[in-house]
């Protein structure tokens, strides 16, 4: 189970990491927001000491009919809304 204390945009969380908070991130950027960077950094330098593969591959939309069966495989439009 998620708890969410803010809703907030990416924008506003790097804003508040990068000290350009709005009111809602600034009070949330020292007890959450920040923390939460710090695991992220130490996540992808634990990935780099790994020497991960990392695959820069095109996302693809897949469309299925009422039966459940595949009816296309294209790719995604690169800012589409999912929904």
């Amino acid at each position: 189970m998620m708890h969410s204390a803010a809703r907030l945009t990416y924008d506003q969380a790097q804003n508040a990491v990068d000290g350009r908070p709005n009111a809602a991130p600034e009070a949330l950027r020292q007890p959450v927001i920040e923390p939460l960077y710090a695991a992220f950094h130490a996540l992808a330098r634990a990935r780099r000491k790994r020497g991960t593969l990392e695959l820069d591959l095109e996302e693809r939309k897949v469309t299925i009919d009422d039966k459940g069966r595949i009816q296309s495989i294209v790719p995604r439009a690169r800012f589409e809304v999912i929904g």
